[in-house]
């Protein structure tokens, strides 16, 4: 009698293994399906080299852009300053330098990368951002009222 039932335990062990091994074999194959070739029946404008190519006319290759920078000079200098003044991304690449005096409105116009908002523009110690306003940057003179090293009270 015990050996009826050892051999009708390992019959089920069997037919588990058998069963889980079948079960996912079954689902294995059941997953491995080959892509539909529906999506490459009707290309859309495919072109097979570049010179095919068709774009809209009003699709521009360039990937720069005209900018304006618009300087407010300070108008009571009693002497001229001249330093570099220095266009920058926020990432730190320049994208133009000049010679700039203190004391002179002056509207610049350069080339950079599209799609810039804000610059970074550096003359001497003076260090300040500017967002485009109407395709316009703007920078004046007047260095940044620094009052982090002053007690909170005293401020």
């Amino acid at each position: 009698m015990a050996r009826r039932f050892l051999i009708k335990e390992q019959n089920l062990k069997i037919m588990k293994k058998t069963f889980i091994t079948i079960f996912f074999l079954g689902l294995v194959l059941a997953s491995c399906q080959k892509e539909s070739d529906n999506l490459m029946a009707n290309p859309i404008n495919q072109a097979s080299s570049f010179e095919e190519l068709k774009v809209d006319d009003s699709f521009t290759w360039s990937t720069e852009a005209n900018y304006t920078l618009e300087l407010k000079g300070l108008d009571n200098m009693p002497f001229g300053v001249k330093k570099q003044l220095s266009i920058e991304t926020l990432d730190g690449k320049r994208v133009h330098t000049t010679l700039a005096e203190i004391s002179q409105d002056r509207s610049l116009s350069f080339v950079a990368p599209a799609g810039m908002e804000i610059v970074k523009i550096t003359f001497g110690s003076i260090v300040k951002e500017s967002a485009l306003q109407n395709g316009v940057f703007h920078f004046d003179f007047i260095p940044v009222d620094d009052t982090s090293d002053l007690d909170p009270d005293d401020q």
